[in-house]
């Protein structure tokens, strides 16, 4: 989603009043190893499925203890069924590179508020491109989201939760005096 957010922000920002990146891709910081193993497994641990999705879920969360039975089902059961491992395999696909790497010129001409939110742990994007989307997007803020790996919002969703508040006041703010001015 983060990198799609900014592709939006860049190639049409009449659509977008403001966005949030939480510890999502950026510049060319990926495809993940994780991700190009389940778009080509090399042996069976790496062939997508539910428990690949588990892995990938205790490896990028810092506190263990909130990984219930509940949480990965709900997690896995969209790939759960015969087809899953092949839809799972598809959604791998869906973004390459090149897509988030080609607006890095257009990233500083953004105009909307933009939030980047990060979790100080994140095994997988750490927070250093938090950071530099934040030095190369104007009107932005960034914030690190301490004991939290790359699912911060389970880790921390009551600190997450008021970064998003945060943006959407701040960005309702901009918009009303924006509108304000053109009336």
């Amino acid at each position: 989603g983060g990198g799609i957010a900014q592709i939006l922000a860049v190639k049409y920002p009449e659509r977008v009043a403001s966005f949030v990146v939480t510890d999502g891709v950026t510049f060319s910081n990926w495809p993940l190893g994780k991700v190009m193993a389940l778009r080509y497994p090399t042996a069976p641990e790496f062939e997508p499925s539910p428990t690949s999705i588990e892995r990938f879920l205790r490896t990028g969360t810092y506190h263990q203890e909130l990984i219930t039975p509940e949480l990965i089902s709900a997690l896995v059961a969209p790939y759960n069924h015969s087809g899953g491992a092949e839809e799972l395999q598809t959604a791998s696909f869906a973004l390459e590179h090149h897509q988030t790497q080609d607006i890095v010129p257009e990233l500083p001409n953004i105009k909307v508020k933009a939030s980047f939110i990060w979790g100080q742990h994140d095994p997988f994007l750490p927070a250093y491109w938090g950071y530099r989307l934040n030095e190369t997007v104007p009107n932005s803020t960034f914030t690190i989201i301490p004991q939290a790996g790359h699912f911060c919002m389970i880790d921390n969703p009551l600190l997450v939760t008021e970064e998003l508040y945060k943006h959407l006041n701040a960005s309702a703010s901009i918009n009303q005096k924006i509108t304000t001015n053109r009336v």
